[in-house]
Order: C-alpha cells, then structure tokens, then sequence
C-alpha cells in the first residue's frame, strides 16, 4: 500500500477535527509532510492557484483556527455551517426547521453576499500568511492579531446572516438539534458542546451568567486536546510520508497506532465533555433538566423520519428534476425540498 494513500485516511479524520480552513474562494490544508498549502480560487471558474505554506506557517494557521473555531463552536457560531455542508445534510436540516422555499433561496443569496463581502475585507489576510516565516516578530504578532480577528469576523457575518433568516421558532429547533447533538447519531458524538443551544431551555439572566463562566473555565481545556489530538495525528502522518512503501504489517501496525492515537484522545474529549456536560446541568432547574431529556429522547425518531423522507425523495427524484440548477443565480427560487448549488472546492489537492 502507498504511503500517501494511508496518509489521505489519517488526514480525512484529522481534518474532521477541524483543522481545514474552507470558504467559497480559501482553503488550507495539510500536506504529508506536516507543512501546508493555501488555495486561492480565481474569480468564478472554479481554477485554483495553490501557495504552499511551511511546517511552521502551517502550525501557526492550525492553532490559530483550532482556537477561534473551538471557542465559535462553543458559542454556538458554528451552526451556519450546517447550511453548507453536503447536500443531504443541507437538506435534512432545511426539513427539520421546516424552511420555506423563499427562506432557503434568501439564505443562498445571503451566503452569496458573505462570502463577496469577505472577499474584499478579511480573507486579505489569508493572502498574506504565505509570507509569514520572513516577517519579523512584531509584524508576525500584528499578522496573528489581524488573522484571528479575521476568523471572528468571518464567523460572526455568517452567523448575522443565518439569524436574520430564520425564525425564533426555527432558532429554537435549531438550538433543540444542537442539544441532541445536530445530526450525530447520538449526543455522545458532539464532543465540542454548544453551550449557546440550552438557550432552547429558556435560561435566566442569571443562569446565562454561569453559561459564561463555564465557557471560559473550560475553553482552553478544549481547544488543547484538540490542538493535541492534531498533533498526534500530524505525528502519525509525518512518519507515513517518510516511508517508501508501506508493508501489510507495518500499515496494521500504523492504523492500530493511529486506532490508538484516536481512541484515547476521544475518551479524553468525551470525558471533557461529560464534565462540561455536568457543570451545565448543575445550574438548570428540574423543569429545564425535564425538558432536556425529552429533547434528547424525542430527536432520534424525528431524525430518523426526516432521512426516511429524503431518501423516498432521492429514490423518486429523475435527471431532468436538477435542471433548474443550470441556470440558477443566487436569490431566484428554489424548488421545494432541493438544495442550492454550491460552488465547487477541492477538498483534498494532493500533490
């Protein structure tokens, strides 16, 4: 088996992590040898030039993101993202908020809007990271202050642009998925809690507070653990690359290392998170305790009736159904129950 293919499988998970960066025309990644590559796409063919980014470059992209993107998660300005990931996924939670088909083209122009506005004012400093290992320590303290504030920018435009299209009530259901845990399967899976969602428990002022308190009693702790979940698998990953070629033994012994890796530092995560977990439920009243466990019962029958729906709607769907996609713009109307195109990226560029 080839070394890069091995590494393709570590780098999948640990990109599921969240240690990719992606928008509409920026993306970064990691290359198998632990450095990094940033694409820029040009204009709207879908081309992509690719700059590659040093070892170090790279580690300070990672745990700039990793932070920024933890601490969002947390806060719950993460939950844009479920509006633009695959299309089934798109499309159960449009089914799930029950989202109007004016609503779903409002939101495709809103996501239009965000990512031109983008364009022009914080992916500027994405260009500049290429550049990163030649600047001197106060110019690449000033870059690390503009990048994180970039991230901040970034994700609080795109979360403006979500609430000013739903509705309280679909904000509710929203933040009722996000207790049990989005589209996982379980609310064990959701190892980064969004602590934001228990405002479908209709907390106090004073229980909003805490919320608070708790957050910053336990971000570091997270964004560490993943940071180091990284690291090992960025560990792993370096070690493949710098093989030849890869026996059957020595790939068992990989994936059992990389099996191990894994399952220590998602016991770790979830213990984090039970302790979070723990923390929250301490400061909501029986009532709220009440409510929240016949959310989390309720969701798994509701999920599951949802991609019932979507796969009869799949199984029916014909090859003319998708011709409106052809000479569709941002802003026009989209079918019942369809999803609006996204532009293309390439996820994974290996070179």
């Amino acid at each position: 088996m080839k070394a890069r293919v091995l590494f393709v499988v570590v780098l999948m998970i640990a990109l599921s992590v969240s240690s990719r960066l992606c928008a509409q025309k920026h993306s970064i990644g990691m290359n198998p040898d632990g450095s990094g590559w940033m694409g820029i796409q040009n204009g709207d063919n879908g081309e992509e030039t690719v700059f590659p980014l040093s070892e170090k470059t790279f580690g300070f992209v990672l745990n700039v993101a990793v932070e920024e993107f933890i601490d969002a998660g947390i806060r719950g300005n993460m939950t844009y993202n479920r509006f633009q990931g695959d299309e089934k996924e798109v499309a159960l939670y449009q089914a799930a908020l029950e989202m109007t088909p004016e609503q779903i083209a409002r939101l495709a122009l809103k996501q239009n809007e965000v990512e031109e506005g983008l364009s022009s004012t914080a992916y500027q400093s994405w260009e500049r990271l290429p550049g990163f290992d030649a600047l001197s320590e106060e110019n690449a303290a000033a870059l690390e202050v503009e990048f994180r504030d970039s991230l901040r920018y970034t994700l609080e435009l795109q979360q403006a642009a979500l609430d000013e299209v739903l509705t309280p009530q679909q904000k509710q259901t929203l933040n009722e998925m996000e207790l049990f845990g989005g589209l996982s399967s379980s609310p064990k899976d959701a190892l980064c809690p969004n602590l934001n969602a228990y405002h479908a428990l209709d907390l106090s002022e004073g229980q909003q507070t805490e919320l608070d308190k708790i957050h910053d009693e336990f971000r570091r702790e997270i964004q560490g653990n993943t940071l180091s979940l990284l690291e090992d698998f960025k560990a792993i990953a370096v070690k493949i690359n710098n093989a030849r070629e890869i026996s059957k033994e020595e790939q068992e012994k990989l994936m059992t290392e990389l099996s191990d890796v894994m399952g220590k530092r998602m016991e770790k995560s979830l213990e984090l998170k039970n302790r979070i977990t723990a923390r929250v439920h301490g400061i909501l009243t029986p009532e709220q305790l009440a409510r929240f466990e016949k959310i989390v019962a309720e969701w798994p029958a509701k999920m599951e009736k949802l991609q019932e729906e979507w796969q009869a709607r799949e199984d029916a769907k014909k090859p003319e159904d998708d011709e409106w996609k052809k000479s569709w713009n941002p802003g026009d109307p989209v079918p019942e129950g369809a999803v609006p195109p996204r532009s293309p990226r390439k996820a994974f560029p290996m070179m």
